[in-house]
Order: structure tokens, then C-alpha cells, then sequence
């Protein structure tokens, strides 16, 4: 069996579970979605990932209702331990069942939108982005995700100090001049995926900095709060910078950590 290496990392850590429900289906396999979110609250204003640390935590203790959003083939390729599977595509639907209707097909029992141990995940995090959205405007706005796409304040800054990041403000001029990450690259949402396709030269022309490369697993975008730079990474990774990913705290996070 295949397990790629963020399950890996996980699994290693637990002995197996016997009790893994499955369901068969088939995702979308779309992209994140760029519309705003609608739901009670501003969820990208806070934490919305689970990191390897707090997942392995939260399986070992029995407090998480972990949902594998995946399609069946790479579910039976290789899951976590304990994970419920409901492909992408089905998700929405599956949210909205009545519980008895959801306890009978998937084999546990149906989340509460009030519930904050709901974790979706994917393979790399695309698809439990999208996931949250589609959790979020259903009401269950304390939803989460573990996602290898995102970028700590910790990580952030241990990548600044060694001069290892090139890392992207995605918000508009005005937003970047008051005030900014030390190291930041302006480049607004709007421009975004047209300075990406720039020649090499084109790029350290406009920007004064090197251009990324596809393969760089060092670019970070960030903007306020997090929400466009969820645009940000879809846009780089379909263009082919999927290695990329995203600080979700956000300037906001950023300034409150340093006032501090």
C-alpha cells in the first residue's frame, strides 16, 4: 500500500485502527474555489489549520471527527488511521443529510455545526480548502483543516531570518505602504497571474527580486487575513508553482504578534 508522506508522518505515530469506514465515490478534483466565503462569523479571521503536531493529539485522544475528502482510490491507497471518507463532490450533500440518514451510510455519527473537532484533509490541501468553504457556508463555521500548504507565524519567521522565503503581499498598494512583513513582495491578487508568466528578466525588472521558479518549495503568498491568498494559491499552483503555499494568519496575525 501507498501512503504518501504526510500520512506517513501521521501513521507511523499509531498503532492500526480497526474500525476505518469507508465510502465509495468519486471527487471533483476541482480547484479551490475563489468566492467569498458566506457563513455567520469571519472564519478566515482565525486559525483554520491543524498542524501535524495537533492532529496526532487529537487521534490519540480519541477527539476528532477527521474527514478524508479524497476519492476512493487514493482513500484505499493509503488513509489515517480512523479517517471517514466523503469525496469532494459529495461533501455538500452529506453535510445536509439528517443524522440517522448520515449515521447509516457513513458508519459514525453525523457532526454538529457547533462541533470544533471537525478536520477535513486532502493530499496536499487543495481540496480541504475547498472543503472548508463549502463546511463554512453550510454552518459549520469551527471547522478545520491539516494541509502541508500552509505556512505557521513560527515557520514564517524562522524562514525570514534564514533568508529562505520568497514570500509575496498580495494585497492592494495602499493596504502594503501602511504597513508591511519585513522581506514582503507587492504583488496585488489582481496582477498576480500575470507577473507569474513574466520572463525571468520581465520579473526582476517590475519587482527587483529574482523570479520564482516552479519548483521553489520557498514561496509563501500572504494578504490581511487569508482569504486572498487562498486566491494566490490557486492561482500559482495552476499554474504550475505547486510547491507554494500560503501564511493564512496574515498580516493581521503578523502585526498583533508583533505589538507584543
Amino acid at each position: 500500500m501507498t501512503v504518501f508522506p504526510a500520512l506517513r508522518r501521521i501513521s507511523s505515530a499509531f498503532k492500526p485502527v480497526s474500525s476505518l469506514y469507508y465510502y465509495g465515490g468519486v471527487t471533483s478534483g476541482r480547484g479551490l474555489r475563489t468566492s467569498p466565503v458566506t457563513c455567520s462569523g469571519d472564519p478566515a479571521s482565525r486559525d483554520a489549520v491543524v498542524t501535524i503536531e495537533q492532529l496526532k493529539a487529537m487521534l490519540a485522544s480519541r477527539n476528532v471527527q477527521l474527514f478524508d475528502i479524497r476519492n476512493a482510490d487514493e482513500f484505499q491507497a493509503g488513509r489515517i488511521p480512523s479517517a471517514v471518507n466523503i469525496p469532494l463532490g459529495q461533501l455538500e450533500e452529506s453535510l445536509q443529510l439528517p443524522p440517522k440518514a448520515f449515521e447509516t451510510r457513513f458508519k459514525v455519527k453525523a457532526p454538529k455545526k457547533e462541533d470544533d473537532n471537525i478536520v477535513f484533509h486532502c493530499q496536499k490541501g487543495r481540496r480541504s480548502l475547498n472543503a472548508l468553504e463549502i463546511a463554512w457556508r453550510l454552518g459549520f463555521t469551527k471547522a478545520r483543516h491539516y494541509a502541508d500548504a500552509v505556512v505557521t507565524i513560527e515557520q514564517l519567521k524562522a524562514m525570514l531570518a534564514g533568508h529562505s522565503v520568497q514570500l509575496f503581499d498580495v494585497r492592494n498598494p495602499g493596504e502594503f505602504q501602511a504597513g508591511c512583513i519585513p522581506g514582503a513582495v507587492n504583488i496585488p491578487l489582481g496582477q498576480l497571474e500575470e507577473s507569474l508568466q513574466l520572463p525571468p528578466k520581465a520579473f526582476e525588472k517590475r519587482f527587483e527580486v529574482k523570479a520564482p521558479k516552479k519548483e521553489d518549495d520557498n514561496i509563501v503568498f500572504h494578504c490581511r487575513t487569508g482569504r486572498r491568498s487562498l486566491s494566490a494559491l490557486e492561482i500559482a499552483w495552476r499554474l504550475g508553482f505547486t510547491k507554494a503555499r500560503h501564511y493564512e494568519g496574515g498580516y493581521v496575525e503578523w502585526a498583533e504578534k508583533e505589538k507584543k
